[in-house]
């Protein structure tokens, strides 16, 4: 036994040996594969044969399992057919309400486990129960036209038997109160019809946010156009939010619901309509304040030309005075807060300026002529009487000291020796001041 042992021993150390030496010889590099190479040749073919045999059987994979044999099941046997006329003998001796609901259901479970369509006049329990348990989808489908109520429609969304049923009957829900009832109820349990309830009250809460944030834009926006000069930067910021809103509601219309949410048309169109007044109001103030700075520079020629000149012509005072008089009717149309502005005042002065200095001019023309005719009625070397004197010293005399002089220079030589010095008791003339710039 002892010997036995020891053979055997001997054969399983010999066969993992050449085993380990066949697997470096397959698989290994360098001195292990030479090593190996050297060991195998020295085999006989009937060790290699019977290693090899043995290496096989070790990496062999196991067979696949045999194949489960197939079971037959028998078919339950068909349940038979429920009397739907004793059923509806049964709703008409309902003694209260909760037994007349509970008969309903009976009946219209009947109904559409058979797939009979109830009557035209049946309750709506009766239509949601079979509904609800009809045996085709195709059948059920069509008989959801002849329900109405959001709560039927709930009923059948909760306890449909077909998925498209229920889907079909939370999409004719439009009650945000009962869609939220079907979204609890249809929690993991309905994954389609909670899905379509969730979207919907989702873009409801989204839609009555953007309504809201319209309705802050359209009130920002009326502020703004209380205001004179309108705030170009809060406008700016107005109209960022509300393009940010436009898209949103955008983006939103494009995404499939239904029913559609509605985006409260009203209170958009009102913050439109706003944006449009607000834009016109800023070409409007744009327009003005270049009629200003349009009319400060006509001042500024108007003043020049005036300023340079020492005894204007009639023709061209009357010109001056037409240019200034549609000057001040310009500025006379700008605008409150334009008109108040430090460039307006300045122009308003210095129109004011202008125009005292074209009435001196226009009066002093006035006064020369009655002194020209006053002075065509003396005969020249004639001493005046005192009643001629006393009507020249009645006449109002220029007030442009040159003209004044030559005038009274004029008396002087007509009157002769004997005419009173006028110019020497006459009070100083005052001159005309330049208008101040604007």
């Amino acid at each position: 036994m002892r010997a036995w042992d020891d053979a055997a021993q001997r054969e399983v150390i010999n066969r993992y040996d050449l085993t380990f030496r066949l697997v470096l010889l397959c698989a290994g590099t360098g001195k292990f594969r030479r090593r190996a190479l050297i060991r195998t040749r020295t085999l006989t073919r009937t060790e290699l044969k019977t290693t090899m045999n043995w290496l096989n059987s070790l990496l062999r994979k196991p067979p696949p399992p045999a194949p489960a044999r197939a079971t037959t099941r028998q078919a339950a046997p068909a349940a038979p057919p429920v009397d739907t006329a004793a059923l509806r003998e049964a709703l008409d001796g309902a003694v209260d309400e909760a037994d007349r609901v509970r008969r309903e259901a009976a009946l219209g479970r009947a109904l559409g486990a058979s797939l009979q369509a109830p009557l035209a006049g049946d309750a709506a329990g009766i239509w949601t129960a079979a509904i609800s348990h009809c045996a085709d989808k195709t059948v059920a489908l069509a008989w959801l036209d002849q329900v109405v109520g959001g709560a039927n429609f709930a009923q059948i969304a909760r306890d449909g038997r077909y998925a498209e049923v229920r889907l079909a009957a939370a999409q004719r829900v439009s009650d945000s109160a009962t869609l939220e009832t079907i979204a609890r109820a249809s929690k993991n349990r309905d994954k389609g019809v909670y899905r379509h309830c969730s979207d919907l009250l989702r873009a409801r809460r989204e839609g009555q946010e953007r309504a809201e944030q319209a309705a802050r834009i359209a009130q920002d926006l009326r502020r703004l156009l209380g205001l004179a000069p309108l705030s170009v930067s809060h406008l700016l910021e107005t109209e960022r939010a509300w393009k940010a809103l436009a898209g949103a509601a955008a983006k939103a219309d494009t995404m499939p619901a239904s029913p559609r949410v509605p985006e409260s048309p009203d209170v958009f169109q009102e913050c439109r309509d706003l944006l449009a007044q607000a834009d016109a109001r800023i070409l409007e103030e744009a327009q003005a304040q270049r009629a200003l700075q349009a009319l400060a520079a006509g001042h500024d020629a108007l003043a020049a030309q005036i300023g340079a000149a020492d005894w204007p012509e009639a023709a061209a005072v009357t010109e001056w005075r037409r240019r200034r008089d549609t000057l001040a009717a310009t500025l006379a149309g700008l605008p409150a807060w334009l008109a108040g502005s430090g460039t307006a005042q300045a122009v308003d002065a210095g129109l004011q300026s202008l125009g005292a200095r074209l009435d001196a001019w226009s009066a002093d023309q006035e006064k020369l002529l009655v002194l020209d005719k006053f002075l065509a009625g003396i005969v020249t070397g004639t001493p005046p009487d005192a009643q001629t004197v006393m009507a020249w010293e009645g006449l109002p005399k220029p007030e442009y000291e040159p003209l004044r002089r030559e005038v009274i220079e004029r008396w002087g030589k007509l009157a002769g020796p004997a005419a009173p010095d006028t110019l020497a008791a006459a009070p100083p003339a005052v001159e005309h001041a330049e208008p101040p710039p604007p």
